[in-house]
């Protein structure tokens, strides 16, 4: 099978579509595997709702400034949530504009009958994972 550039620029797009999403999926599930403590008379209520207030601020646009009620902050940590965030909100951006395409991609070869190419591709990017996962593991 001879693999083409637009076959190639298709991979890449289902790659970014599923990295940016599993991006966001951690980023929302951390909150539970967090394992409870408390810091000098904080209670882990507490922490949670600062926690929270955190991925407020991560993940929407809206927030402009970093808060705590609970937890101090120093300005090295606030600039250093300023970066991240500014790196979340892209992703969020390229999962919406990824997951876009892929579906309208996926669309367009049922709509063709061809939906069996869009397997192949999902089974190189598979594979490319599954080799970037053991070279990250060794």
């Amino acid at each position: 099978m001879k693999i083409g550039f637009k076959s190639l620029l298709e991979v890449l797009v289902y790659f970014l579509a599923a990295a940016s999403i599993a991006v966001i999926i951690t980023t929302n599930i951390s909150i539970s595997l967090l394992h409870p403590f408390a810091v000098n008379g904080i209670t882990w209520g507490e922490i949670i709702s600062d926690y929270r207030r955190l991925l407020t601020y991560l993940q929407f646009p809206i927030v402009n400034q970093l808060t705590f009620r609970y937890l101090p902050i120093s300005s090295n940590a606030i600039e250093h949530f300023s970066m991240v965030r500014c790196f979340l909100i892209v992703n969020e951006g390229l999962c919406l504009a990824s997951w876009r395409i892929v579906i309208s991609e996926i669309k367009h070869e049922k709509k063709r009958s061809q939906l069996v190419m869009l397997v192949s591709l999902i089974d190189y990017l598979c594979l490319g994972l599954l080799i970037i996962s053991g070279l990250t593991a060794i």
